[in-house]
């Protein structure tokens, strides 16, 4: 008797527990007709539910920035900033390259500040009388015995071959180290720069259409030429004996290179030629 009582009550308890499983939830719903749906239990084994009635988190804020306003002015020495904004009211900032100076006849036209100031000597190389080639010597005070030439204006530069009265050609030249060739000047006259001997660098501007004969002849110091686009032929021996000379770029407008153009250039160990030169 005792074992068939208790059979009695597991069936009875068994059937109860199908009933509330499978029957009425208690709020006249079904499972499945409206119940959060039941996930995998979280790490403490409670099961999850999402979050009921919340609001779905929206994307991220894309920034639509407006244009750039210029806030501080970039000077020729000093950086500038520019700032612009967002319709959401945030704003971002950057900074604006210095300028650096442009010298036209040896002044800034931006801050008017003089290239150097102290001039030893000025003259006109005008090839002919529709040139306007100036030369300017200034004396390079923080080294002192140097000095610096500017070839500014627009137009041919005179042969010099034969004029060793010109001041600095004469007096001066040994002690030439850095020059400078405004955009403008359209040919490097024979012998310019003829045994300027402490010179180191120069940079031919795309005004430049032709270097004359002996140009840089015996530029023993002369480590770094730079052409522009527009040279087209290089005269005989322009680079004669610039042993300190390492390497040469020689760009596609150039068509012909003289005789002897790089003779004695010891140190020379990289050229590059362009497909024009014939």
């Amino acid at each position: 008797m005792k074992k068939l009582l208790l059979l009695v009550i597991f069936i009875l308890t068994l059937s109860l527990t199908l009933a509330a499983c499978g029957g009425d939830t208690g709020n006249g719903q079904t499972p499945g007709s409206g119940d959060p749906t039941i996930t995998d239990p979280d790490e403490n084994g409670t099961p999850s539910t999402p979050d009921d009635g919340e609001t779905p988190t929206p994307d991220a804020h894309v920034h639509a920035f407006g244009e750039w306003t210029v806030v501080n002015e970039a000077t020729c020495t000093e950086k500038g900033t520019k700032t612009r904004a967002c319709s959401c009211g945030d704003t971002e900032t950057e900074s604006v390259a210095a300028l650096d100076h442009d010298y036209t006849s040896d002044i800034c036209s931006r801050c008017q500040e003089k290239l150097y100031e102290t001039i030893v000597a000025t003259w006109d190389i005008s090839a002919t009388e529709n040139d306007n080639v100036i030369a300017t010597l200034y004396s390079d005070e923080a080294n002192e015995g140097y000095y610096i030439l500017v070839i500014s204006g627009s137009g041919n530069m005179k042969d010099w071959a034969s004029y060793s009265s010109v001041p600095w050609y004469s007096s001066y030249r040994k002690s030439i180290k850095s020059l400078i060739i405004a955009d403008g000047v359209t040919s490097i006259g024979s012998s310019a720069f003829y045994r300027c001997s402490s010179l180191k660098s120069v940079v031919i501007p795309d005004s430049v259409t032709s270097i004359g004969e002996y140009a840089f002849y015996y530029c023993d110091s002369l480590t770094s030429v730079v052409m522009g686009n527009s040279v087209t032929s290089i005269g005989i021996y322009a680079f004669y004996s610039c042993t300190s000379l390492t390497s040469v770029s020689i760009g596609d407008s150039v068509t012909s290179i003289g005789s002897y153009a790089f003779w004695f250039c010891s140190s020379l160990t990289s050229v590059s030629i362009g497909d024009s030169v014939t």
